[in-house]
């Protein structure tokens, strides 16, 4: 067990935890939500959209107002392997993150001390518990990976036992006593002390300038100075300037390229749009000239028997209503079409019924777009 002792209160900073470095402050693991996330390497602004849509479901408020600060956790060998970026997101309401911002020194989350204290203890202890006046911070390390982190606020039994126990056994860890670091201020924290010494009995105490080389303050700050910051610094705005031609030459020649390219395209779907409206016109035409050429058909025709082709296609257009037609063709007592339907058997069932029809056969049918089909039929005319 490792104890840490001799902290101020929340509220105060806490440079006695790091003795020699410059004034600090803990969040509080009641105001701030922490979550810990395993992302792909990404570009920054990429990364930062994908962080807000992991937060987004877990978070109670709004995170579009949230102010929502990272740091990114030591990786493991399986995930250095695996190329995964561990990341602890903090997520504060808008008066939450000023309010640490606005105040003097580094604000140092809960999590820098868990993971400080199993550095410190290396493969000893699978948990470390960071225990304050008002709640309780819990890590599980699979190893050098942090698996597992979870926080408690004070109600009841204070240390929680039962709590730290649950965790254990989700995470299935070993009954070995847990690095324990404890922020105290008052008389009452005394007793804490106690209350674990007797339960954990595998106990090893040291002193708090033990995490002080352990925790890099300006890697853990979070929330610091202003949610957004100017675009030049005062001290480079003339360097800044003297690249602002360059800046705005380059800026040109990306717009142009950017138009011409959207030109092109809108050039490109224009004939394709032209191509297939022409080409539907022309199937148009060529089916009408066929309908008129049956309709009228000259003065070389004689009486077969067979019905009149423009009652053949008034039937056929009945039987297969709904249906998209590409081509009818009419030749002695035979006949064939070529169409598109969203059921091509029920056009079948329908010719078939027809006084008109007999001997008809479905060719082929295939998938054309969205659920319609696109099919070949043929079969005689029935004649007196």
């Amino acid at each position: 067990m490792l104890l840490v002792n001799n902290a101020a209160p929340l509220s105060k900073p806490i440079s006695a935890v790091m003795p020699g470095n410059k004034p600090a402050v803990l969040l509080s693991s009641l105001e701030v939500q922490t979550d810990i996330l395993r992302l792909p390497r990404l570009p920054r602004k990429q990364r930062e959209k994908t962080v807000h849509r992991e937060i987004r479901p877990r978070y109670p408020g709004n995170t579009d107002n949230a102010d929502i600060e990272c740091f990114p956790l030591p990786r493991s060998r399986r995930e250095r392997a695996e190329k995964i970026w561990p990341l602890a997101v903090f997520t504060a309401e808008p008066e939450t993150g000023l309010r640490y911002r606005e105040k003097r020194g580094s604000v140092i989350p809960g999590l820098a001390f868990l993971l400080a204290g199993q550095k410190y203890a290396g493969k000893e202890s699978d948990l470390v518990l960071l225990v304050t006046p008002d709640w309780i911070d819990a890590a599980f390390f699979a190893g050098e990976e942090l698996t597992e982190y979870s926080t408690i606020g004070r109600r009841g039994t204070f240390p929680p036992f039962d709590f730290i126990e649950n965790l254990r056994a989700k995470t299935g860890t070993e009954k070995r006593g847990p690095v324990l670091i404890i922020l105290k201020d008052t008389d009452e924290m005394d007793d804490y002390v106690q209350s674990l010494k007797r339960h954990y009995t595998d106990n090893r105490i040291l002193g708090a300038g033990d995490l002080r080389d352990k925790i890099n303050i300006r890697r853990c700050t979070v929330f610091r100075g202003k949610k957004t910051k100017e675009t030049f610094p005062g001290k480079n705005v003339k360097k800044a300037a003297a690249f602002l031609p360059a800046f705005y030459g380059l800026f040109l020649f990306l717009s142009l390229v950017i138009v011409t390219a959207k030109a092109e395209n809108n050039a490109a779907l224009l004939k394709r749009t032209y191509d297939e409206r022409k080409a539907r016109h022309d199937e148009s035409e060529t089916l009408l000239a066929e309908i008129a050429a049956l309709e009228n058909p000259g003065p070389g025709a004689d009486d077969t028997g067979f019905p009149d082709p423009y009652a053949l296609i008034v039937e056929i257009h009945r039987c297969i209503r709904g249906a998209r037609i590409h081509s009818i063709t009419i030749q002695g007592e035979k006949f064939s079409l070529e169409a598109e339907a969203r059921d091509a058997l029920r056009l079948i069932r329908e010719l078939e019924q027809s006084p008109y029809f007999t001997g008809i056969a479905l060719h082929q049918t295939i998938p054309s777009q969205a659920d319609w089909e696109q099919f070949s039929v043929s079969g005689r005319i029935r004649h007196e």
